[in-house]
């Protein structure tokens, strides 16, 4: 059932205690996310965050009669929200592009030349989308469609930690040694996943991430 329904967002009632809130644009997942968890909206538990949509989750003690009142709370929230928001970060990580062991077939494969794929990639602003798949592993995008590709058919079973890697929609930065099937572009010297940090994620949602060339790259 669609509670509202604008051209900023969609929230939808999908249970008893949960709403499903869908933004039009993806790059504000993230930010929403991470602004919700810090709100003061009654009764909401959890918020989880996916590529398309946030799932709201809220206390027994909700009661659905009140929906109408709890859509106006969480609208002032989001109103509030600007694209560069304070608890977001800018990072300008560096790249060492001689380290892209798969980056000249990627050139070909998009129709560039090397170079001119190092260019596009030092021109990325990306938003921190998702933390998965391993820890400290931060899905940026989107990409543009013109460096959107599959995955590697053949999987590597070692890639080296700090292997800046792209696929489908997204680019990411290897936190550790593992195997995948990115196409690796370069290194990042930078260290982004610290497990003895309080705070083991350099990434966290909503940041974004810029490159710029390593000096010996």
């Amino acid at each position: 059932m669609h509670i509202i329904s604008n051209t900023q967002y969609d929230l939808e009632w999908v249970g008893e205690q949960s709403w499903l809130l869908t933004p039009t644009d993806k790059n504000l997942i993230p930010i929403y996310a991470q602004s919700l968890r810090l709100s003061d909206v009654p009764y909401l538990e959890n918020v989880t965050s996916c590529f398309t949509h946030i799932l709201l989750e809220f206390s027994l003690a909700y009661c659905p009669l009140d929906v109408p009142d709890y859509c106006y709370q969480l609208l002032s929230q989001l109103e509030k929200i600007p694209q560069n928001h304070p608890l977001c970060t800018t990072h300008k990580l560096p790249i060492d592009f001689s380290a892209g062991l798969d980056l000249e077939e990627l050139a070909a494969t998009c129709g560039l030349s090397t170079r001119q794929l190092q260019k596009d990639i030092l021109n990325l602003e990306l938003v921190v989308m998702v933390n998965g798949f391993a820890p400290g592993f931060s899905y940026c995008g989107e990409l543009p469609k013109a460096l959107q590709v599959p995955r590697r058919a053949t999987p590597r079973v070692h890639i080296p930690a700090g292997s800046v890697a792209i696929a489908d929609k997204y680019l990411a930065v290897y936190p550790q040694i593992s195997p995948g099937g990115w196409h690796i572009i370069g290194h990042c010297s930078q260290r982004l996943f610290d497990v003895t940090a309080k705070q083991p994620n350099r990434l966290n949602l909503g940041d974004k991430i810029s490159f710029y060339e390593a000096e010996d790259s």
